[in-house]
């Protein structure tokens, strides 16, 4: 019985610290930036790129902007320039357009050498400003996305929810954070 015990507040305890926040801090622009986990939101099956996703929050004054940002990983040099677009079908079947706040280049990641050949990848982190109601709506499921990169576009399909769960579990603590003054002088 014990061990049933230890099993299930395990599994509770592991789901329920799906992702965490990483930074709350005040930064040298005078702006509170609050960093939420980035989740690995891939299946093996993926051939292409490989998406990380997770939310931040930036706040001056009493103005706050949350965003949605995905690192994606590719074999290949790409870019994503300023307004280029982020489709999110959600589960109601209804789409979300969401676009890059800045330009982008994919610098190389890793290199790996495989017999005598020399590999890399390429990766960047793009931030897409997204609303409180497109949140909502993502928090219902998140089917799949797809995103515009120069020369075309990266797609991914989701057989399980892993954006919905991200955000579920990261916009909660964000929100109450934001609620919350923070300035430079606290914890001094």
């Amino acid at each position: 019985m014990n061990k049933l015990i230890i099993i299930a507040t395990s599994l509770f305890v592991s789901f329920s610290s799906f992702s965490q926040i990483l930074s709350d801090e005040i930064g040298s622009d005078g702006g509170r930036h609050i960093i939420g986990e980035f989740v690995n939101v891939r299946s093996f099956t993926d051939r292409g790129a490989i998406f990380h996703v997770g939310l931040s929050a930036m706040q001056f004054g009493d103005s706050s902007t949350t965003f949605l940002s995905i690192k994606a990983v590719n074999a290949s040099p790409y870019k994503v320039d300023k307004d280029m677009q982020l489709l999110i079908k959600v589960a109601d079947g209804s789409v979300i357009t969401l676009r890059a706040s800045n330009d982008y280049n994919a610098t190389v990641r890793d290199i790996h050498t495989i017999g005598n050949t020399v590999m890399s990848d390429y990766s960047t982190i793009v931030s897409y400003c997204v609303t409180e109601s497109d949140l909502v709506k993502m928090t219902t499921g998140v089917l799949k996305i797809r995103m515009e990169v120069s020369g075309g576009y990266f797609e991914k399909e989701f057989k399980k929810d892993k954006i919905g769960e991200v955000v579920r579990s990261e916009y909660p603590e964000i929100k109450k954070r934001l609620s919350q003054k923070k300035n430079f002088s606290d914890n001094f």
